[in-house]
């Protein structure tokens, strides 16, 4: 049996600290995110799109990446977008093919899409993992509250909000050192190289520049550390109460 619960304060732990992080994750996926943020950083000086125009494409592909989407649906959307933005497109008999020989500057190429259609497969993978992360997390913190006490579950709430904040402070100090380093090797967990680097000018990354990744972050940083404090507290309140 202390084995056994042993093994649940340990798995409730690391369970949580995914938790934890995930909902950071989850947070910079909603749309609301998407779409302040890109109107506040969208590089339209580089771009023949106004900054109206990129936050719509911005949301636009946000929604295509994240809640899955018809590829067709949104490049026609893109290029009603650029033949406002380019007289060339206007009198195109096939905005498609026109749209696709003005190149990445007004439309999502071949590779940026690919890219995007990655993107939704890491996403849809790790919210299917996170159901199955929280289900062993909420059975895991059930087992050490009835068998273990208060004391022990306030233990666990406490020791993974403190571990999730040390490494998240390790982290935004790599961001500050080298962001460009930090987000290669961020993406080079789940993507292969050369899959998700384009021009400075590209549409894709007109949409989202640096700094809205930057920006991201912080929405990142700021959820999970908002959960981590109240892991914090309640762990506390716990030990107070199991030793009254």
């Amino acid at each position: 049996m202390n084995a056994l619960n042993t093994l649940a304060r340990v798995v409730g732990a690391l369970t949580l600290c995914a938790l934890l992080v995930g909902a950071g994750l989850f947070a910079c996926c909603l749309r609301p995110a998407t779409s302040l943020i890109a109107q506040a950083t969208s590089n339209y000086d580089d771009s023949p799109y106004s900054q109206e125009a990129l936050v719509g494409l911005a949301t636009l592909t946000r929604d295509y990446t994240v809640d899955g989407g018809e590829r067709t649906a949104m490049l026609d959307t893109i290029a009603q977008a650029a033949s406002d933005a380019s007289p060339a497109l206007k009198g195109a008999a096939d905005k498609q093919t026109a749209l696709a020989s003005l190149g990445e500057r007004y439309t999502l190429t071949d590779d940026a899409l690919d890219h995007l259609d990655d993107v939704n497969r890491v996403i849809g993978a790790t919210r299917i993992a996170f159901v199955v992360i929280g289900i062993a997390c909420v059975a895991a913190l059930a087992h050490v509250l009835v068998r273990c006490g208060k004391k022990s579950l306030s233990g666990v709430l406490m020791a993974s909000g403190a571990a999730v904040i040390a490494v998240f402070a390790l982290l935004a100090l790599w961001v500050m050192i080298d962001f460009n380093e930090f987000f290669a090797a961020f993406h080079s967990l789940f993507f292969s190289a050369g899959t998700w680097t384009f021009s400075y000018d590209s549409l894709l990354i007109c949409m989202y520049p640096p700094d809205f990744w930057i920006s991201m972050g912080a929405v990142w940083l700021v959820t999970t550390l908002a959960g981590c404090l109240i892991c914090l507290i309640i762990g506390r309140l716990l030990r107070k109460r199991s030793a009254a």
